[in-house]
């Protein structure tokens, strides 16, 4: 097993990548946190997931950073849906 610092990790998250995040209350909440702070960084990052627990990542303002993809069209991802920020994989 390899052990790195959450910024190490994090750091390897570039444009482009496809990132699985767990949802219900396994929702890693400061990950989340720390990884919406780098928005200025990285464009087009894919969400996946399915039940997210918050939306850090659906925020309006980082439309060009994130996108979320759900696995699921709750009612909480429904109107990120309708405002463009998240998609669901039926």
């Amino acid at each position: 097993m390899v052990r790195m610092l959450i910024d190490q990790a994090l750091s390897s998250i570039k444009s482009g990548s496809r990132v699985f995040v767990h949802g219900c209350a396994g929702t890693p909440q400061y990950l989340n946190s720390l990884l919406a702070k780098r928005a200025n960084e990285l464009r087009r990052v894919e969400i996946m997931g399915i039940l997210p627990l918050d939306n850090t990542f659906t925020d309006p303002k980082l439309k060009d950073s994130f996108f979320v993809n759900s696995l699921f069209a709750s009612a909480f991802v429904r109107p990120c849906i309708a405002n463009g920020t998240a998609s669901y994989i039926p």
